[in-house]
């Protein structure tokens, strides 16, 4: 008799176990699914804020775009270059040299990847271009916003930056 109590013991033993193990997945898997929260950071801002300042090599045909956000301007108003190219093909490969000169995208290093949206409205904002991705995007996320208005246009621009790391 003593021996099948001690069973019933380990019997009842194994299955709580099992039960907390359960448990226990289920809790990690739940907390593996949950996207991570943007907080507003300080590198993101100052780099969003000088970036906007950056000179550019695109000159329009009606008047000279002196920095990033006039040219900003110009792709929303789907202007061109002095060269013939288009103001939003020069602005995509802007805004990708100076995140390659500004952050050190690595699977392994302090940032992981980035992703910049510039939209135009306040209620429903629409993409002036495609949104760049490079690097992860599932990380933690430093998040930046500047919005400003177009000069020929009552509309809002807004740049959004955020650095995963």
């Amino acid at each position: 008799m003593n021996t099948k109590k001690g069973q019933e013991e380990m019997v009842g033993f194994v299955v709580i176990v099992i039960l907390v193990t359960v448990i226990g997945i289920v809790f990690i898997a739940i907390y593996a699914r949950q996207t991570p929260t943007p907080y507003a950071s300080r590198d993101a801002s100052n780099f969003i804020h000088s970036a906007l300042l950056q000179a550019t090599t695109c000159e329009e045909v009606v008047e000279h775009t002196d920095n990033l956000k006039e040219l900003i301007d110009a792709c929303y108003l789907k202007k061109q270059c002095l060269n013939g190219k288009p103001a939003c093909e020069v602005l995509t490969s802007t805004l990708k040299g100076l995140f390659e000169a500004g952050f050190n995208i690595d699977p392994e290093g302090k940032f992981k990847g980035y992703e910049i949206s510039i939209t135009s409205g306040s209620t429903t904002p629409a993409l002036i271009m495609p949104q760049l991705k490079e690097g992860l995007t599932t990380s933690t996320i430093a998040e930046s916003k500047v919005q400003f208005p177009s000069k020929s246009n009552a509309e809002n621009l807004n740049v959004i930056i955020r650095v995963y790391s």
